[in-house]
């Protein structure tokens, strides 16, 4: 149902006409305008967490590295605060009653309205992919009330029923950051570094906890776990990211070693440990800059990859053979589709790459990458 990172929410309330759709509701909540936004939706992000998990500055940095990368990057404002701050605030006598569930549907509709007009303006720029960040959505309603009052949220008398499935659904991505309370880094109240947190570390693992529960039916729920060093915590987020959007070097610029083979045997083992995977990458360069390319990037079974090798170095290798060039060698192999020859696999992705060199040269070149449909 998940999976976990190895190291590993005053103005008037939306009134809604019974017999809406959810999706009718969303169109009359952000109407677009003839003949725009017809082109693909934003890829949407959500940030979820106890107190102290660190969304902020994940969301912050996420929104620079991908707007550094050619992403139109949105961020959702929280809703919650929206209405408490410029209102008497949440009434005690609200506790456990019809007005909290109520106050939560109004929460719910206006982050519907919210992510929905976000959408459209986005359409406004069709020539970029837009990412929609949130560490808000329409299920953290959910955190703060019963399973009996969020019945009454999706089901209130004279409005559309929402269902939660249809609320997951709204989401490309979801991940869940670990609170810091579970390490025993958490400060809070007067005197921490947060005087402004007032959840005990107890509190704040069990809203981690119930924040869990909400999103565990999300067939794309990623877990963060929390880490010794933030560092390491938000290059996790980072790279469950880069991993949904292909993005290259989102994460950093990686790191690459060279290896020579100089025993086969050690190349077997190294290929059959259950960590190790394989692909074959090929990459068509479509101009003499070497600027634009077409990138093809086949998964394959190790072991295949292992025997398709083994032809290769014993073509290359056998006697009579070892003074022939590696150039012309491996174009020969290709010639026969061997080693460098296009392999078949269940899982194929092609890319669009440019290389974007800004002017002036006083900043390093970077790709920006562009999945291609089949």
């Amino acid at each position: 149902p998940f999976h976990i990172g190895k190291e590993a929410h005053k103005c008037a309330s939306i009134r809604i006409a019974a017999g809406l759709s959810p999706t009718a509701l969303m169109a009359t909540a952000a109407p677009r305008l003839s003949g725009v936004g017809d082109g693909p939706q934003p890829f949407v992000v959500v940030l979820t967490g106890g107190p102290s998990s660190g969304k902020s500055s994940a969301l912050a940095l996420l929104r620079d590295r991908l707007s550094a990368r050619g992403f139109q990057v949105l961020t959702v404002p929280e809703n919650a605060t929206h209405f408490l701050t410029n209102s008497d605030g949440f009434q005690p006598e609200w506790a456990g009653q019809a007005a909290q569930a109520a106050m939560q549907r109004i929460f719910l509709n206006f982050q519907i309205s919210q992510e929905e007009a976000f959408k459209s303006f986005a359409a406004l720029h069709p020539s970029k992919p837009a990412v929609l960040l949130l560490d808000c959505c329409t299920l953290n309603s959910k955190v703060y009330v019963s399973d009996e009052q969020w019945v009454q949220v999706l089901r209130p008398p004279g409005q559309v029923t929402i269902t939660e499935d249809e609320l997951l659904a709204r989401y490309d991505l979801v991940i869940h950051m670990v609170t810091s309370a579970f390490s025993g880094h958490y400060e809070w109240g007067p005197g921490s570094n947060n005087p402004g947190r007032y959840h005990t570390p107890e509190q704040a693992k069990e809203q981690d906890g119930r924040c869990l529960r909400v999103f565990q039916a999300h067939p794309q729920l990623r877990v963060v776990p929390h880490f010794p060093h933030f560092d390491e915590k938000i290059g996790k987020v980072v790279e469950f990211v880069n991993d949904a959007l292909h993005v290259e070097g989102l994460a950093g610029k990686r790191s690459r070693r060279p290896c020579r083979v100089t025993s086969l045997e050690s190349l077997e083992l190294v290929v059959s440990r259950a960590s190790t995977s394989a692909s074959q990458v090929m990459t068509s360069f479509l101009d003499i800059a070497l600027q634009h390319s077409v990138r093809r990037d086949a998964k394959l079974p190790s072991q295949t990859w292992l025997a398709q090798f083994r032809q290769h170095h014993l073509g290359n290798g056998l006697p009579g053979t070892s003074a022939k060039a590696d150039s012309e060698g491996l174009a020969a192999e290709s010639a026969r589709g061997s080693f460098t020859g296009e392999m078949s696999s269940s899982t194929i992705n092609y890319e669009r790459r440019s290389e974007v060199r800004p002017a002036g040269g006083m900043a390093d070149s970077y790709l920006t990458r562009k999945v291609i449909s089949q």
